[in-house]
């Protein structure tokens, strides 16, 4: 006969239902798996966008991160949020994720290292080299802040060390931090989208030619499919996504801003790269010669007035700037050229609170002009590129010559901050609308209110223009200055701005999320160093004490009774 009324019985009882708890809980962890993220800015959870992207995966994915070996402590934590990003998208994904640790330092023979080096760097993953004390000497290590991700057979990389140059290196990998959810969905969305979005760049108005936008239709080709087009060849533009207008110097006639504006309503994107003003920088060295700025007649004011903005005809002077090589004399029979700061190239790292430019690195323009917002009904206007603080403006005609900069000093640059970059976004109304329609245009489908759109306009026309090697004659990359050797992120800013336009998704929204820093107040912990020393030795020792001695009571208690 069974004793219900024993103890050793009600011990195994227990113990089994324990057991049993435990199973169910782990057979149900199976089919049913979720996380807490208790952190105050959410910084393990996913965003909606890159989880339904996740979701639609039809292939497993294959990731290769290059961050491995013996890194600093900066690079240890950027490589932890990898890994914690992976795991989260491995778990996401509806058809698995599977990644992998590789050191590239560690090859068999240095000539294998050197093909594996170059080839991550085709792959957009330069190395980078690091500097950090050890033994009080300072050490210099290459590391490689990237990955490869493989999807469906094809293969894109991705770098992850993105962050601001302005800033300290603490605050550029924190942004880097920032940036890896998005930049591992962007490269999974590249590789999974089955059509290539179309990018026309607009000829005709004697734009850029092919070699001063070669870097600019290099970066694009890697997603997009880019063709030169001409407006008066057509109609009426179809077949496309967006155009870029980039650098004209020749008036737009009205038939073709008719095309550009009917392309706009019917919900095609507009970037615009205008200069409002033309400047010839061979005089501009002549100490003895007056070279002046002259006004460029794009005809397009009226159109970028209806959309909301107006480029004004003056060029800014920033005291944040890029170089310029100026001869200040003679080396014996040479000339001396130094690099000298040219406030003509203001180099732009004031930008909006907007996922386009959330942690983009400084961008370099030449020649830019201000810019201001009109109305326009229902047109949101964001100032996405601002100069900084100290600026000067000159109004045309400007006299540009490099004697009148060399004497300059802060309290010339009191001008404030000007908007230089505007993104307008909302239901655009035609500039044509109760207007005569030109002749020779397609007017049988005439749309006097669009769709919602886009328009880009930056008052720059050689922000896309790359710079050419005085020896080959070759293309830099977008945004490279060849005087000071910087790579500035002209390339990353359209890349950005063409993902918001074009990404119904909204996946570039991921760049919203933040990462805090939260550094320990020294002269605070050092003052208190020896009471937190002494409270987290001393309290969990005291709480053993305690629960032992009530439960020594509790158990005398008890078998009393």
């Amino acid at each position: 006969m069974v004793n219900w009324e024993s103890k050793k019985l009600t011990d195994y009882l227990g113990l089994g239902i324990l057991l049993a708890t435990l199973s169910l809980l782990g057979l149900f962890g199976n089919d049913y798996f979720f996380r807490l993220d208790l952190t105050e800015e959410k910084r393990y959870t996913l965003s909606p966008t890159t989880e339904n992207l996740l979701e639609e995966t039809t292939e497993e994915i294959y990731v290769e991160l290059y961050l491995d070996g013996d890194l600093p402590p900066g690079f240890i934590r950027l490589r932890k949020a990898i890994i914690e990003t992976l795991e989260e998208f491995k778990h996401q994904s509806a058809s698995g994720l599977t990644y992998r640790i590789i050191d590239p330092n560690k090859t068999s023979s240095e000539r294998a290292r050197n093909e594996f080096i170059q080839k991550l760097a085709e792959k957009g993953i330069p190395p980078t080299d690091v500097f950090a004390t050890e033994n009080a000497q300072q050490v210099q290590r290459r590391v490689f802040p990237g990955a490869i991700v493989t999807y469906r057979g094809e293969e894109v990389g991705v770098n992850f060390l993105k962050g601001g140059r302005m800033g300290s290196a603490e605050e550029a990998l924190n942004q880097s931090i920032e940036g890896v959810e998005y930049e591992l969905a962007a490269a999974i969305q590249q590789l999974s989208r089955p059509a290539k979005k179309r990018i026309g760049i607009v000829q005709g108005h004697n734009e850029w030619d092919s070699l001063d936008i070669a870097g600019l239709t290099g970066l694009l080709n890697d997603r997009y499919d880019v063709f030169r087009m001409r407006l008066s060849d057509r109609p009426k533009v179809i077949g496309f996504d967006a155009l870029i207008v980039a650098g004209p110097k020749d008036k737009f006639t009205e038939a073709d801003k008719y095309k550009l504006d009917q392309f706009l309503m019917s919900g095609g994107k507009l970037l615009f790269f205008l200069n409002s003003l033309y400047v010839n920088m061979d005089s501009a060295t002549n100490a003895e010669q007056n070279n002046f700025a002259i006004a460029v007649d794009l005809n397009l004011d009226d159109l970028l007035f209806k959309y909301g903005v107006r480029i004004n005809g003056n060029y800014i002077q920033d005291i944040n700037s890029g170089f310029y090589p100026v001869v200040t004399g003679n080396f014996g029979d040479r000339p001396d050229i130094r690099l000298m700061p040219w406030p003509f190239y203001p180099v732009i790292n004031n930008f909006a609170n907007h996922p386009t430019v959330r942690n983009l690195d400084a961008v370099w323009t030449r020649f830019v002009s201000s810019m201001d917002t009109v109305r326009a009904d229902g047109i949101k206007k964001h100032p996405l590129l601002m100069t900084s603080p100290y600026t000067r403006v000159i109004t045309a005609p400007a006299q540009v010559r490099i004697n009148d900069v060399r004497d300059l000093t802060p309290r010339d640059f009191q001008s404030g901050t000007k908007a230089v970059g505007y993104l307008l976004e909302g239901s655009f109304s035609s500039l044509f609308k109760n207007r005569f329609l030109p002749d020779l245009v397609d007017t049988t489908e005439f749309r006097g209110d669009g769709f919602p759109s886009q328009v880009l306009v930056v008052a720059d026309g050689d922000f896309v223009r790359n710079e050419k090697s005085v020896q080959t004659n070759q293309a830099f990359p977008v945004g490279f200055d060849p005087y000071d050797n910087q790579q500035f992120a002209n390339g990353d800013f359209i890349i950005n701005v063409l993902q918001y336009m074009l990404d119904e998704q909204n996946l570039i929204l991921a760049r919203n999320k933040t990462v805090q820093i939260r550094p320990l107040d020294r002269v605070k912990a050092e003052q208190e160093k020896t009471l937190w020393q002494v409270l987290n030795i001393a309290l969990p020792l005291l709480f053993v004490l305690i629960f032992g001695v009530v439960w020594q009571l509790f158990y005398r208690a008890k078998y009393r009774r």
